[in-house]
């Protein structure tokens, strides 16, 4: 997938030679062509050998310059140009194409740059319709990234200016991070999260849509993401992760972050929120694993799994396992505020109060969860001569009971008999007129 086009200028960009005559026009289909890669979310530089100034006046001119980002305008090597244009925009060059009329231009940038896709400029008016043009289907994200990536730039001047420590502009960034369960309208971003990015990615598994819906849908696995806002704007989603709720062990299946915000630890504050949402959801977890594939580009992964407490468990042949005790405890930076929001069962419409149908479900498939089966009866026989549990895992359910309906078992309440079933349990947490945890529109560090 092609995430930044770099155009040529002369006999590409517009017919005619600028240094030649100024009175250059603009390529028949070109304004189309920029409009809807513009609209995809492809990101589009020049690398021009021309002068800087004359040439951004006639881009001015056109009424095209607002579509280019970090232009390399000059005298120097185009391949050096777009070298340092993926570098500002912190994508991979496997991720970026070049357009040229030259022939030797597009020789020299290929020999520098082998990882480059290249085009020749006759092909200029048929780039929207390639293949690894097509950005699947359009998100609010996708069709800002042009103003995302101006914002990040303004970012990025703004602390070359500023005069205190890192720390103290962070703060002045004013920096807004809320991490919630994944609406059904945020599934297209989850999924496209997923398929771009290199970096901060534990596998750089290309997942289908139907597997991040499945995240969404089943009460076995968590879809979560991080939406961000700072001074310099709304960010949008800006992360996303999967998760596998097994009897006592959270999987991370898969965790995405833009790398447009890299350098701020909005990283470790969103997984690290994500493991604390979900231990409040999941008490009875004792580990959280997350597999990790080396791809050479996704690095900053396996450094933020590090910075969370992460350690390697086990080597494989193509991958490891990274495991994390439970419970964890985690803060984020002081100058990123963290907000979460609705829990799973808030945002699919759940009344404040459970009826009894809803509540024995829901202890009946915590019990079966504690015991590793695929269900229980709800007439099975929990403690005493023929109960199904050990006097450990009765703590642990209570525990998991006390966490996921917002009540207490004080010491009077714990007896063999009170704790006998499934029914004596409902019982007592319909009487203590429960609260579900989906109730709470947001649970602040």
């Amino acid at each position: 997938m092609i995430k930044c086009l770099i155009w040529d200028l002369d006999e590409t960009l517009w017919h005619g030679t600028l240094a030649d005559d100024e009175e250059v026009s603009l390529r028949p289909g070109i304004r189309d062509v920029l409009e809807q890669l513009d609209g995809r979310g492809i990101l589009q530089s020049i690398a021009s050998r021309n002068n800087h100034d004359l040439a951004m006046a006639k881009l001015e001119e056109l009424g095209i310059s607002r579509y280019f980002l970090y232009s390399q305008i000059g005298w120097g090597t185009k391949a050096e140009g777009i070298r340092r244009i993926a570098s500002e925009l912190n994508i991979g060059l496997d991720a970026v194409a070049f357009i040229d009329d030259n022939p030797f231009e597009r020789y020299e940038a290929g020999t520098y740059l082998p990882e480059l896709t290249i085009y020749g400029a006759h092909e200029a008016l048929e780039l929207a319709g390639y293949p690894e043009f097509q950005a699947g289907k359009l998100t609010r994200e996708a069709g800002k990234r042009r103003e995302m990536m101006l914002s990040r730039q303004k970012r990025t001047t703004a602390e070359k200016q500023f005069a205190g420590t890192r720390e103290d502009f962070l703060r002045s960034c004013f920096m807004e991070l809320e991490v919630r369960a994944a609406r059904e309208e945020e599934l297209d971003r989850a999924f496209e999260l997923a398929a771009r990015t290199n970096q901060f990615n534990n596998f750089t598994e290309r997942v289908s849509e139907d597997v991040v819906r499945s995240y969404l849908e089943s009460p076995a696995k968590g879809l979560y993401v991080a939406e961000l806002r700072d001074r310099f704007g709304d960010h949008g989603i800006v992360g996303a992760a999967m998760l596998d709720y097994e009897v006592e062990r959270l999987d991370i299946r898969l965790f995405c972050i833009s790398c447009r915000i890299e350098g701020r630890g909005i990283g470790t504050a969103f997984l690290g929120t994500v493991l604390k949402l979900a231990q409040r959801e999941h008490p009875a977890m004792l580990e959280a694993v997350c597999s990790y594939r080396a791809t050479g580009r996704n690095r900053p992964a396996l450094i933020l799994l590090q910075l969370l407490g992460f350690t390697r468990k086990e080597k494989r042949e193509h991958d490891s396992i990274y495991a994390l005790p439970l419970p964890f405890s985690y803060g984020a930076p002081d100058w990123i505020t963290v907000k979460t929001g609705h829990f799973k069962q808030a945002k699919e419409g759940r009344t404040l109060r459970m009826n009894r149908e809803e509540i024995e479900r829901k202890v009946t498939s915590i019990v079966a969860q504690l015991l590793g089966k695929a269900e229980v009866e709800p007439s099975a026989r929990l403690l005493g001569p023929q109960g199904v549990l050990d006097s450990v895992t009765v703590v642990r359910l209570i525990a998991w009971l006390e966490q996921e309906f917002q009540v207490a078992f004080d010491e009077e309440d714990l007896t063999i008999e009170s704790l006998s079933s499934i029914d004596r349990i409902v019982s007592f947490i319909e009487e203590s007129g429960c609260l579900p945890r989906g109730a709470y529109s947001g649970l602040n560090n």
